[in-house]
């Protein structure tokens, strides 16, 4: 009986991913005949093809530095001055890599949140949204990693603070779970600070893991996205637009090609006008100097905010239980924003609650971006 039990439930698992996977559709006729649907919220489609757009350039641009960059506690910052001041054309390679991997935040945080709103992760697309919560979490470490490589001052007490705050992110747990984050933090920083070790486990992890991890989710998220096509908002689709469409060849290529070349022309303006480096003072972007004091105000970069204001306003077993439950909720989105409505009586389909709790979300992680810092003195009473 149970053997009889294993197969049914095997069969069960079998038909679940075939419906996911289809990939007996993966053929040249069925790749042709894509379509694009046309609605108020169509600009949303070329969110994806933006973020992949940013991240070739980040492709494109990454091995150019790689020729002159130094890993090494000693050359690094020099190394990146020489490729801005010294290698023909290194300036705008340097600039376009730094604002496009910004850039690929942004828009993967627009592509989360329009995809959220619109419940594009409904059955059968729940390992499209899967496969972009890994390309979320890794080019959030991608960049975690990529901003320690010009050993700058901020760069260096920045990543001090974020693996201080992983090793003590166990703390409150019962043993032996408490040790996790301290040994975690070890195994990234290769030893007790921020040094030789941690910028070459850092360099490994971006020029190497990292990339691998992110190209293989890309092609993943890509192929899952030809299999099942775009999706149709359910409030459109109830009211009959889902035979509204495009082909997305040539009509919306083309289109999406021109949005392409005006963010590459913007961000190639913008390296020129605006060198990354000097929205920063001078003490910070300077060389590190592991003599001089610890800079007053010393914080990640702004795409970690959302991640550490609570640790600033909230208290550190609350904050980082939090942000765990927050990453599991997020991959569990598909399954758990179904269910939900269920317990007040209402199905999927038709409650608001799905879309209403991806624009919370997705309103909170701005507030907490644009105005943490207000926030924290607000929650602690500060002046």
């Amino acid at each position: 009986m149970s053997s009889s039990k294993g197969r049914t439930a095997a069969g069960v698992l079998s038909e679940w991913l075939r419906l996911r996977m289809p990939l007996d559709r993966l053929s040249y006729e069925h790749l042709k005949q894509k379509d694009v649907p046309r609605h108020p919220m169509s600009w949303a489609y070329f969110l994806g093809g933006l973020t992949l757009c940013a991240l070739a350039v980040q492709v494109a641009t990454g091995p150019l530095l790689m020729l002159y960059y130094q890993p090494s506690t000693a050359f690094a910052h020099e190394s990146v001055r020489f490729i801005e001041s010294v290698v023909p054309g290194g300036s705008l390679v340097r600039n376009m890599h730094a604002w496009s991997a910004n850039a690929m935040i942004v828009f993967l945080f627009m592509h989360a949140s329009t995809v959220g709103a619109t419940r594009a992760y409904r059955n059968p697309r729940e390992l499209t949204w899967l496969t972009g919560v890994v390309l979320l979490v890794c080019t959030l470490a991608m960049a975690f990693s990529g901003y320690l490589l010009p050993w700058s001052t901020l760069s260096v007490y920045a990543t001090r603070v974020g693996t201080e705050i992983l090793q003590v992110s166990t703390d409150f747990m019962p043993y032996p779970l408490s040790e996790a984050g301290a040994l975690a933090a070890t195994l990234l920083a290769g030893s007790q600070g921020v040094g030789q070790a941690t910028l070459t486990r850092f360099y490994a992890l971006h020029v190497v893991f990292l990339p691998l991890l992110i190209l293989a989710a890309v092609g993943a998220h890509l192929l899952l996205i030809q299999l099942h096509g775009m999706s149709m908002p359910l409030r459109l689709r109830d009211k009959g637009l889902e035979q509204a469409a495009e082909r997305f060849f040539p009509g919306f290529f083309l289109k999406e090609c021109g949005v392409w070349l005006i963010f590459l022309g913007s961000l190639a303006i913008l390296s020129v006008l605006l060198p990354y480096d000097c929205l920063l003072p001078y003490t910070l972007a300077g060389a590190f100097d592991p003599l001089a004091p610890a800079p007053a105000g010393i914080k990640p970069e702004w795409y970690f905010y959302f991640l550490y204001y609570p640790l600033e306003m909230l208290p550190r077993a609350a904050a980082i239980s939090a942000t765990f439950a927050f990453f599991v909720a997020l991959a569990a989105a598909p399954w758990l924003l179904r269910w939900l409505p269920s317990l007040w009586g209402a199905s999927f389909e038709n409650s608001k609650f799905p879309t209403v709790a991806a624009i919370a979300v997705s309103v909170f992680v701005l507030l907490l971006t644009l105005f943490g810092s207000e926030l924290v003195r607000l929650v602690r009473g500060l002046p």
